[in-house]
Formats: C-alpha cells, structure tokens, sequence
C-alpha cells in the first residue's frame, strides 16, 4: 500500500482514495475530477449588459412616437380652425353692422371718374352700384378680382339685368392712381366699369365708410417711393338704388353664387323706384 504525505486518509471519500491507490498519476485523477465538475456545473452563465441604444436611435424612436404625431395633428386642426374661424368673424362683423338699426356700410362720397368728371354718389341713384376697392399697381390679386367682375357682369348681360346694375372700381391708392393711370387701367376689363380716384383725404373717407381695410406698405428695398405694394380687404359690394348696402360678396365666392343673389335682389326689388333724400 502507497502511503502519501500530506494527504490525511480519514477526510478522503474511499473510492477517492482506492483511485488514488491504484493510479500512477494521482494528480491526473484529480485535475480530471475537477474539470468534469466544472463543465457540468449547475450554476448560469454570467449575463453580460446590452449595449445601449445610440443618441441617433433615440432621436428617432423619440421622433416617430405616437404622442408626437399626435401633437402635429392636434396643432395642424387648431391652425386650420384658426384660420377659418378669423374670416368667419370678419364677414360676420360686416354682417351684423348691417343687420342692426341704420346700415352702416357706404358713405356720401366725391370722387374723379377715369375721364376726370367729378362723380359723387348721387350720380348713381335708381341703380345698384357694385363696387370693388383696390389699386392700379395691384400685381395679382386686383387684376384677378376685376376680371371676376367683368365675368359676372357679362353673365348678367345675358340675363338681362345689367342694365339695372353700375360696376365701380374705387381706388385705394390715390398717390399714385391718377386719372390717366385709372383709364389705362380699368378698360382691360370690362366697357361698363366706371374707375373713381381722388384725393387721399376723400379716399380715406371712402374707404372708412364701406369699412375697407388699407394698410401701405414701405417701398421695395433697393427700389423708388413708388414701389410700394397696399394691403386690402377683398370684398365686392352691392348697394341698392338708395345706396345702401344690400349685400356682400367674399373673394372665395363663386361667379355663379354671385350672379344668383344678384338676380333674387334685383327680382325682389322689382317694383318701382322709391328714391330716399339723400343725407
């Protein structure tokens, strides 16, 4: 029997030591015993962290996120309903100024025709005046409007009742729309249109009286005093034979909306003229 210093025999299990007994190479024995232990250890595997996400993936994520698409809905209906609900008010306004007691819409006025005859409200009475406010050097929005106008106003022809109605151009922008300037002007459109300037006193006058907004910009960078474009409410007017306001008509309105409510007025008011004294 081998005798191993070192090893205590009392605290080796027997088969471990009759192994060691009959083995050549103890130690082998051993280190194999250990490895075998190892590899079938009961115990998991050491879990390693995730690396994570990247500032740029985050980004995104946070970017495409149901609550932010949400929010650009939200903010996107409020802005259309924003929208909307401004023009409301505007025509509302106009409409409840002429709804309540003694219409406040038109006013007396003297003024130049485009062939440079005075021209003063009284020139117009027993027909309905249909008028449109803006200026000569418009560069979209006025050419477009007038145009509109001679439109209706040939549609009227055909209908016979254009005979009853006077189409005015008034200008807002008297520093410039001079009476040559609103001849050349107006006879791009339609023969019938009448075009009326003055001094800015009297269209100023004017203007507050039909409640048109007139705001003049400052000239052009880099250009003349003359280069100036003028902000404007977009509305035609349509005054009845005593001159008053009888209706309005917004620029989102159609030729044939327009023409139609012109046509019931007119077929309304089919009785003979009652002309009031003028005030």
């Amino acid at each position: 029997m081998m005798v191993f210093k070192g090893y205590n025999s009392r605290f080796l299990n027997p088969r471990v030591l009759n192994a060691l007994v009959t083995t050549r190479n103890p130690l082998s024995l051993i280190s194999r015993t250990s490895v075998q232990r190892r590899c079938f250890s009961s115990t998991p595997p050491p879990e390693f962290p995730q690396e994570p996400k990247s500032t740029k993936q985050q980004i995104i994520s946070g970017m495409v996120s149901w609550k932010s698409v949400l929010l650009m809905v939200t903010v996107s209906a409020i802005s259309l309903w924003w929208v909307d609900n401004k023009k409301k008010e505007q025509k509302k306004k106009i409409y409840q100024a002429t709804s309540i007691g003694t219409p406040s819409i038109g006013v007396p006025f003297t003024l130049v025709d485009h062939n440079g005859i005075p021209r003063t409200n009284a020139d117009f009475r027993g027909k309905y005046m249909f008028i449109y406010f803006g200026f000569t050097y418009c560069p979209d929005i006025c050419p477009a409007e007038l145009e509109k106008m001679a439109r209706i106003m040939d549609k009227l022809q055909k209908l016979g009742v254009d005979k009853f109605i006077q189409p005015l151009f008034i200008s807002i922008d008297p520093w410039r729309d001079t009476v040559g300037q609103t001849r050349e002007y107006i006879k791009e459109f339609h023969p019938s249109i009448i075009g009326l300037t003055g001094t800015p006193g009297s269209i100023t006058k004017v203007c507050k009286g039909y409640r048109v907004y007139v705001s003049k910009n400052d000239p052009l960078e880099g250009n003349d005093d003359n280069s100036y474009l003028v902000d404007h409410s977009i509305f035609f007017y349509f005054m009845d034979r005593n001159g008053k306001i009888s209706n309005f008509f917004a620029k989102s309105e159609s030729e044939d909306s327009v023409v139609q409510k012109i046509v019931d007025i007119i077929e309304k008011e089919s009785k003979p003229v009652v002309l009031e004294e003028q005030t």
